[in-house]
């Protein structure tokens, strides 16, 4: 390791200065922990790509010469960035690793301060399943590496971020669009799509801001198409163009995938079970399946508990800006993945971009019931049972 992975740590822990909004030692702790805890994962991922094929390699050794072609966005952008970085600053295989795992550091403290906002917000203490989730090895893991995952994550939630409080924080909204456009141009299309439309319906948005930034989203939304259509070689508005696309993404999947194509030949609601639930302890394959599956009994808890109250996530979709766009971003990213991924691998880790979207609505529900049971358990004692109720009269 050289100065540039000690730059890289401590770009990790400069993260501490954002995270927290009320400043106490339990906050403190949980910090330092999810610190301490991807610094770890990083030089595990690293160990890890030794003996096996990553796409890690690819960015960092450019073994075809990408960086010699002409420049573009997602792939192409990445390896032209870290090609430049190593021209520039030098650096090994593994100091890439801990500088890459800064930006994954910053994305999962910015999900950890979104939560912390949203009990602020709500009233009520910060339940300790929020730690549990905050914790979960799957975001620890995909990325902690020198690829796109990071980047990706961090730009997903600053975008939620930013819409909790958007009259300050618009210009954040704007870094995370641009980001995303960086490493996956259509990501950065769907996310100006679902926030112009978290726009138009429900309330809490002023008249006036709401035409302006629908004006803005829609200018964003048709120069991020033609961005789209550049870096993707596709008509957007020809639906037999996109229809192509997919076909010849699904037959380089299937390729990818060896015999029998992998998850691309299967229906589409088998692949949207693949993507949010699997692998779940009987397709498990070694530690790795099994860290999975564990962190997929939660997704099929949160799936459950948002069925189950399904009528607060609606009114707080009506009322609350965050929440209609987490929910439409979430929707239409689990639509784009169940159509676009091939292997159980893959889909863990490109879900990982919708993981903010998810843990915010599921939060907000979640802590909204859980103060409804406490409210009701508390007037339950104060109110007695008037079949309980002592007899005082004088006999």
């Amino acid at each position: 390791m050289s100065l540039v992975g000690v730059a890289g740590l401590l770009l990790g822990l400069l993260a501490l200065s954002w995270g927290m909004v009320v400043r106490d030692n339990r906050k403190l702790g949980l910090f330092v922990a999810i610190i301490v805890a991807h610094a770890i994962t990083s030089a595990l991922y690293y160990y890890y790509v030794q003996n096996s094929d990553a796409d890690t390699k690819l960015y960092y050794y450019d073994p075809y010469g990408f960086y010699s072609q002409p420049f573009s966005l997602g792939t192409i952008f990445l390896i032209y960035l870290v090609q430049w970085l190593k021209s520039q600053i030098g650096g090994s295989y593994f100091d890439y690793f801990l500088l890459f795992q800064a930006i994954g550091v910053w994305g999962i403290v910015l999900l950890a301060r979104i939560l912390e906002e949203l009990t602020i917000v709500l009233d009520e203490p910060w339940p300790p399943l929020l730690t549990i989730m905050v914790m979960m090895p799957g975001m620890y893991f995909w990325t902690s590496a020198i690829s796109k995952d990071g980047p990706l994550f961090f730009a997903c939630a600053l975008a939620l971020w930013a819409t909790m409080a958007l009259s300050r924080r618009w210009a954040w909204m704007g870094v995370a669009v641009v980001l995303m456009m960086l490493f996956r141009p259509h990501v950065a299309l769907l996310s100006m799509i679902a926030f112009a439309l978290a726009l138009v319906a429900g309330r809490g948005v002023a008249t006036s801001v709401r035409v302006m930034l629908v004006g803005l989203s829609a200018v964003a939304v048709i120069a991020l198409a033609g961005t789209v259509q550049a870096s993707l070689r596709i008509d957007l508005s020809s639906v037999g163009s996109i229809a192509s696309y997919v076909d010849n993404q699904s037959a380089v999947a299937a390729n990818a995938s060896g015999t029998g194509g992998g998850i691309v030949t299967l229906p589409l609601p088998v692949k949207l079970f693949s993507l949010l639930y699997r692998p779940f302890f009987f397709d498990a394959g070694g530690i790795f399946g099994l860290v999975a599956s564990v962190q997929n009994i939660f997704m099929v808890y949160a799936t459950f508990l948002l069925i189950r109250e399904f009528r607060v996530w609606r009114a707080m979709f009506r009322e609350s800006l965050p929440i209609r766009f987490a929910t439409l971003f979430l929707a239409g990213m689990v639509l784009m993945l169940s159509v676009m991924y091939y292997n159980v691998g893959l889909g863990l880790r490109q879900r990982e971009m919708f993981t903010p979207a998810l843990y915010l609505i599921f939060c907000s529900v979640y802590i909204v019931k859980r103060g409804q049971r406490a409210v009701a358990a508390r007037d339950s004692r104060l109110v007695p049972d008037p079949g309980n109720v002592p007899d005082l009269r004088r006999n």
